[in-house]
Order: C-alpha cells, then sequence, then structure tokens
C-alpha cells in the first residue's frame, strides 16, 4: 500500500471499465482517471517527491486538494468518540419536528390479509379498538406549542404537518374536526399542514371537508383489482371497486383536487411489482404511487413462513427493482427517495460538497433523532419516535391531565443503548453511514447482535453494486433519449 492510501480506501472498477477511489473515512467517491490512478500507484510521503512522473500542474495541484482536504488521508479508523443526546437535544427535536402523527383510533372497517396490526403480530393484544379523545390531543398541543415558542427551542421552525392515521381515521371523525378547529386558532403562530391516510371506502361522503380544509389525502390501494385482492373487508368482500370510483369521482369533480392533492400508497406484496404498481396507476390516474414494504418485524415466529410464503413478494423488493428499462425508472432516478439515495449520501454535486463536512450531531446507528423527523400518537395517548416500530418503546404518555415526558429520561434511555451498541459500531465498515434503527434490534438485550454489521471485503462488494447500479440506470436513459 503506498503512503497515500489506507485499508480503507477502495479502489473500484465497474462492469463498464471505470475507476473509482472510494474512501470510508470520509465515506465519499470520486472518478478515479488514469493520470490520478498513476499519481496514486506512485506517490511516496509528500507531492514533492512526485517529480519523476510526467504530467501536468493540474493533477498536482488536484492531489493537493484533496490530500490537504483529507480525501486522501491515511487515518485507518474513522469512527467518531461516542456521542451522547443532552437534555437539550431531545427538547430541541420535540420542538421542532417536522411532523405529528395521530393514530386517532385503531378501529378499522378492513381486515386486509397482511395487516401490520393484525392478531399474527406480537403486540396484536394491546390493540383492542380504542379510539383518542380531542381533548387529550389539546393537552399534547398545548405543550408543544408552548415549549416550540419557548427559549427552549432553538430553532423556531413556523410550520408542521399534522397527518391522521389509523386504523381508519374517518371512524373518529369527530376528533379530526374537533383538532382541526383548534389549531386553527394558531394559524399566526404556527403554519399546521394536514395530511389524512386513509382506505378510501368512507371517504366520500366527507370529502368537501378535506378539500375545504386543504388536506392532503393519502389513499391506498395495490393497483389493478387481482393486485388489490388481499385489501377486503371483514366479510371477505374486495374494496377494489369502491375505492377505483372514488377516484374517478374526484377526478370527474374536482380535477385540481385530484391533481395537487391526492397522493396513492401501495403495499409492495405477492400480487404485484414496482413496475405493475406505477404501470397502473400512471395509465389509469395519471398518478405515481409511494410504494411501501410489508411489515416483517414484530411478526410472531409461529407464523412467519406462512406469511413470507402467502404474501411476500420474494423476487422483487422495493430497492432491488432490477428492471431498468421501466417506464417510471427516469423519474425514480431523479427523486432523491430512489436511486440516488441507495449511495447513503456519498453522491456530491459539486467539489466543495466533496470537500465539506456536515455540523449535524450525529450518533451512532443510523436510528433518528427521537422526536425530529415525527411524533406519533397512539389511540393510547403513547409518544413514539416513530410510527413503525413497537409499541413497547413509547417515550412519553399523554394522561387525562398533563403531558407526562421526561427528556432527561429519554437522552439517558438512548445513550445506555448507544454505549451497548459502541463495541459492535466501532468495527463496522457501515458505521458512518449506518442505517440500522435500534428499535429493530431487541436494545432492551444486555449484548445487541446488529443484523447491519458489515465487514470490510462485503462493504466493498455493496459499494461496487451501488456504482454498477448507477451506470446501468444512467446508460437506459441516455440510450432512450437516443432513440426517442
Amino acid at each position: 500500500m503506498n503512503a497515500l492510501l489506507s485499508p480503507k480506501h477502495f479502489l473500484i472498477t465497474s462492469e463498464n471499465n471505470n475507476s473509482y477511489l472510494f474512501n470510508f473515512n470520509n465515506n465519499k467517491n470520486i472518478i478515479a482517471s488514469p493520470t490520478i490512478l498513476g499519481f496514486i500507484n506512485h506517490y511516496n510521503k509528500n507531492i514533492e517527491e512526485a517529480e519523476d512522473i510526467s504530467t501536468t500542474n493540474y493533477y498536482l495541484d488536484k492531489i493537493s486538494i484533496l490530500k490537504n482536504n483529507g480525501y486522501l488521508s491515511r487515518n485507518e479508523n474513522n469512527y467518531e468518540p461516542l456521542v451522547e443526546y443532552t437534555p437539550n437535544d431531545i427538547i430541541s427535536s420535540f420542538c421542532n419536528t417536522n411532523q405529528i402523527i395521530i393514530e386517532v383510533t385503531e378501529k378499522c372497517n378492513l381486515a386486509c390479509k397482511y395487516c401490520g396490526f393484525g392478531e399474527n403480530y406480537d403486540y396484536y393484544k394491546k390493540r383492542n379498538g380504542k379510539s383518542i379523545e380531542f381533548e387529550r390531543l389539546k393537552i399534547f398541543f398545548d405543550f408543544f406549542i408552548a415549549k416550540r415558542f419557548s427559549n427552549d427551542n432553538f430553532d423556531n421552525d413556523t410550520s408542521v404537518t399534522v397527518a391522521f392515521y389509523g386504523g381508519e381515521p374517518l371512524l373518529n371523525f369527530n376528533t379530526i374536526e374537533k383538532t382541526v378547529e383548534y389549531l386553527s386558532k394558531f394559524k399566526n403562530k404556527i403554519k399546521f399542514k394536514f395530511n389524512l391516510i386513509t382506505n378510501g371506502t368512507l371517504l366520500k361522503n366527507k370529502l368537501d371537508y378535506f378539500i375545504n380544509h386543504h388536506f392532503d389525502i393519502f389513499i391506498s390501494m395495490d393497483g389493478d383489482k387481482e393486485q388489490n385482492e388481499f385489501r377486503i373487508y371483514k366479510n371477505g368482500e374486495e374494496t377494489f371497486d369502491r375505492v377505483k370510483d372514488l377516484l374517478l369521482f374526484m377526478i370527474k369533480n374536482y380535477p385540481e383536487f385530484f391533481s395537487k392533492k391526492v397522493h396513492i400508497l401501495s403495499t409492495l406484496n405477492k400480487k404485484n411489482s414496482v413496475n405493475s404498481i406505477q404501470s397502473y396507476f400512471q395509465k389509469e390516474f395519471n398518478k405515481t404511487s409511494t410504494i411501501l414494504p410489508l411489515k416483517i418485524d414484530g411478526l410472531k415466529d409461529t407464523y412467519k413462513d406462512y406469511f413470507i410464503n402467502t404474501f411476500f413478494n420474494t423476487e422483487q423488493t422495493i430497492i432491488d427493482n432490477e428492471n431498468y428499462d421501466s417506464p417510471n425508472i427516469e423519474e425514480f432516478i431523479s427523486n432523491s427517495n430512489y436511486e440516488l439515495n441507495r449511495f447513503n449520501s456519498f453522491i456530491f454535486s459539486e467539489y466543495s460538497d466533496l470537500l465539506s463536512e456536515s455540523n449535524k450531531k450525529r450518533t451512532i446507528t443510523g436510528t433518528c433523532n427521537p422526536f425530529r423527523n415525527k411524533i406519533y400518537i397512539t389511540a393510547n395517548g403513547e409518544l413514539m419516535p416513530c410510527d413503525k416500530i413497537d409499541f413497547k418503546y413509547a417515550l412519553a404518555k399523554i394522561t387525562k391531565t398533563h403531558l407526562d415526558i421526561n427528556f432527561s429520561e429519554i437522552a439517558q434511555y438512548y445513550n445506555s443503548i448507544f454505549h451497548k451498541m459502541h463495541r459492535v459500531c466501532s468495527s463496522c465498515f457501515r458505521n458512518n453511514r449506518c442505517s440500522q434503527c435500534i428499535f429493530f434490534i431487541n436494545p432492551e438485550n444486555e449484548i445487541i447482535k446488529c443484523n447491519g454489521y458489515i465487514k470490510s471485503s462485503d462493504y466493498r462488494t455493496i459499494i461496487s453494486e451501488k456504482i454498477n447500479r448507477l451506470e446501468r440506470s444512467y446508460t437506459s436513459l441516455m440510450v432512450e433519449d437516443i432513440y426517442k
């Protein structure tokens, strides 16, 4: 190994014979020209010793810039010291959350066969059809608004999204109506945006209300009639015709609202695929669906094999869709939530971005800062950091009289888990771009086993495959443009 590089530099050659240099120390990747490679291969302790290399001052300067900015650092251990949360970190995240999701009821008028809240999940016994009352939500919002405009808030952002969720939220419409009316009193302080996540079967009679209050509406539908077969009423009847009729009704009577404010949510399952979902909604409604995975975490062990064999699409997952000739692939590529994010943020459009470092506080693992991205309020009045994790990880509770929340205890709780994870994370090659949420790996255990742990050779393979994916995607788009 030459003096410029450490074992944590990967020189990668793609399927198209392009060379890339990936630096694990800062998780950044550059195209490596033959001239740059020549310098790196012959480089010794410092740039003055490269006088025998025949090249231009341009490449000398480029090497010097990369070296001076740490890209060619010899540091073989980029793992940062353990960063801990303080109570003020939790308060700041709480005050400036991006969205508040309210499970207004556990009740649902459907019995979807793959439902993530069904009886075959470990926490099913905790759900018994409860609905949250407006009075409890008022207690929460009074506390939240006061905190947002107190000295505890360092950012003072002015907008937040409030999403009504279920169960089927329209089964507790009264709470939605009262909450929206109450929050409208604070419109001069906070810009509340409202979302409704619904199965669509009860929406038609309430549609005018949501239009008048400028809601964004997210409707669950998995594709055409065959692809939607798992979404059924409790008596076994299918829901497809009713939901499709609703969408057509909105197109006819509220075309502008439908175009701008109605969104589709689809669950990827054994009856559909990424391409079939997008093709159907694009053709029928000129819409692109947001595709969600089936919920595997929390399944009872006795049910897992049946669930996977019956419902799970084992041939295709959202992130492993290999059909780069899809009619919607260009939209996927341009969408930061799809192909580019597969690189876990080591794609940069400007050299200045490549050389700059983030000032954000980053803890170990890929766990979100508690409450920063969302606050999830359950129908029981519990506050969760996310709607995707087990209810046993609730961090606070809305009682009949107050919000029972202790920011110091929340910080200590997270820090105690990070301390347990520290030994594993410090030797993992994914540690500076980890996506593993601690709440999916049983953080209550004394010894935590991380499913995302990865060694050097495996990480190199992952980086290589991501580069090849992007090159194949780009090539497909270029060919399509040429023959248009």
